[in-house]
């Protein structure tokens, strides 16, 4: 597949030609002579069967988090998000050691492959964030606690030029992969000041069904705000807010 780089832009089927427009610009690609039907039962192709089941599930999964934990991930600024977000859970599809290729599944997995996925590729929350932190997980009583130390604004959070205050935000869902369901808990702090000195220690603690055998999914983020007449808006529309994935647990 190849890139238009001319001044004129071709939407269409030129000959064997095939000119569209992606999220990456503007594309070409040669017609293919091969048809759905013998691409679905020619033995030469069963590994791209088996890609393409697998691809699919990866996609689902993906599709399933974004939805998931979108009420935070919308005040962020990456259009290649779900993608980016396809490659890792592809990641952890191909890791199940249980099934044979073109039936792995990403419960059969290691979600560890999922642990650090940025949801703004722009600004990562590691160097956002610069204050260590501890999840814990209770399913028997259903709660997710992150437990983060007092911070140092200064020195525990990289402030985005023209931030007069920054919030935490996090999450935690319980995922069905089966069933393509999730149950999440949100929670934010208030606006903090980009002058106050330190921040007590804190706890964000969120809420899951009591005695879940789900898998789940934990993110946390840092927003940048900016005062104008007491009101708070969001700099750069979220294009410098940070939130990741910072923990995953499946029984």
């Amino acid at each position: 597949m190849g890139q238009q780089t001319g001044v004129v832009r071709i939407r269409g089927t030129v000959g064997n030609l095939t000119f569209f427009k992606t999220a990456n610009g503007d594309e070409v690609r040669i017609k293919t002579s091969l048809d759905g039907d013998r691409m679905k039962a020619d033995p030469r192709f069963k590994r791209t069967r088996e890609n393409w089941a697998e691809f699919g599930r990866a996609g689902k999964a993906a599709k399933l988090i974004r939805n998931t934990f979108a009420p935070q991930s919308k005040h962020l600024s990456d259009r290649l998000n779900y993608s980016r977000l396809v490659k890792n859970t592809m990641q952890v599809v191909k890791s199940d050691a249980v099934n044979q290729r073109g039936q792995r599944q990403i419960i059969d997995g290691e979600f560890k492959n999922l642990i650090g996925f940025e949801f703004n590729n722009r600004q990562n929350l590691e160097s956002t964030f610069k204050a260590p932190f501890e999840i814990t997980i209770d399913r028997a009583g259903g709660t997710a606690d992150i437990n983060i130390p007092e911070l140092f604004p200064d020195t525990s959070i990289a402030y985005m030029q023209g931030a007069t205050h920054f919030k935490l935000v996090a999450a935690a869902a319980e995922i069905d992969w089966v069933e393509e369901k999730s149950i999440p808990d949100f929670i934010e702090t208030v606006e903090v000041p980009a002058d106050q000195p330190s921040v007590p220690a804190q706890i964000l603690s969120l809420t899951l069904p009591v005695g879940s055998t789900k898998t789940i999914v934990i993110t946390m983020g840092v927003w940048f705000y900016q005062e104008v007449n007491g009101q708070f808006y969001l700099l750069s529309n979220g294009a410098v807010n940070a939130m990741a994935i910072v923990g995953v647990d499946n029984l």
